[in-house]
């Protein structure tokens, strides 16, 4: 796969020409697996995000899954999300230094408005405990795969895969050390269309209002006629 790859203390990488999906193989995995196993492959065959929606995963672009076992309620699980986030802009910030990067709640990274990465949560609770928590991460580095994506060769020449992989895995390390009210932080500073008029679409509805910003556990705040409305999980949208 390349040359070795200088990654943190207490992190494993298991390296693949080709899965169907890391994530799907790093939950195959997850219980016998130790803390912090990265897995990596040049290819997916059934790439995935959230609600099982197709990543397209040719050559050339970042496809990454690492295992976490942390000491953490199942509740706060899904705010690892704005931790991934801010990571992958940090990521970006070192080779794409002068780019518009931009964070859109919850979790995507934009790079000129278009998205360059997808993250993917998921877990395994018994007995209200989590067990493990696989994070999924793609990140267009060569193309990607519409005129609404864009991949970091349109913006440079793209750094190397293993280069990548270094700084996004020792940038991971540094953010998982942060407490939750400092991701915040970092995310709000970083996050587009704060005071803005935003549509969020839910399950079984969609409002309009004002994005005021996040709570302390990182629900968005929309300003409504009817007053503020926190929310936990939806799509946002531009009008």
């Amino acid at each position: 796969m390349g040359r070795i790859i200088n990654l943190p203390d207490a992190y494993k990488l298991i390296a693949y020409d080709e899965l169907g999906s890391s994530n799907d193989e790093a939950k195959l995995i997850a219980n016998d697996a130790d803390d912090k196993t990265i897995l990596w492959t040049k290819i997916q065959t059934k790439g995935h995000g959230r609600r099982n929606n197709e990543w397209k995963s040719p050559l050339g672009n970042l496809y990454t899954s690492i295992i976490l076992k942390p000491d953490i309620k199942p509740i706060d699980a899904g705010n690892l999300s704005f931790t991934v986030a801010i990571c992958l802009y940090r990521t970006l910030r070192t080779f794409m230094k002068d780019a518009d990067i931009g964070l859109k709640w919850p979790n995507d990274v934009l790079v000129n408005g278009k998205k360059i990465s997808g993250i993917l949560l998921e877990t395994e609770i018994q007995d209200n405990k989590l067990n493990w928590i696989v994070i999924g991460v793609g990140l267009n580095i060569i193309s990607s795969p519409s005129d609404v994506g864009i991949s970091i060769s349109d913006v440079i020449d793209p750094p190397d895969i293993e280069e990548v992989i270094e700084v996004f895995y020792h940038n991971l390390d540094a953010c998982l050390q942060l407490s939750l009210a400092e991701v915040r932080e970092e995310w709000l500073d970083n996050a587009i269309r704060i005071g803005e008029n935003i549509i969020v679409r839910l399950p079984r509805k969609e409002l309009t209002g004002i994005f005021k910003g996040l709570d302390n556990d990182c629900r968005l705040i929309l300003s409504t006629d009817a007053g503020d409305v926190l929310i936990s999980s939806g799509d946002v949208f531009y009008g």
